[in-house]
């Protein structure tokens, strides 16, 4: 329920929806997704401000 239905439409639809709530939800997306939130973090390379 966290991605919108769209999201399994193709690879495609399904990495911009993964990378649209990376940066808008990323308390949500991390607690929910903790696996594929790590990926998502390494695959763009995101280095976290402390």
């Amino acid at each position: 329920e966290y991605f919108r239905e769209y999201a399994y439409t193709n690879k495609f639809e399904f990495l911009a929806v993964i990378l649209e709530h990376f940066f808008e939800t990323p308390e949500i997306f991390k607690r929910e997704f903790p696996e594929l939130y790590l990926n998502v973090k390494t695959m763009i390379n995101f280095k976290e401000e402390v």
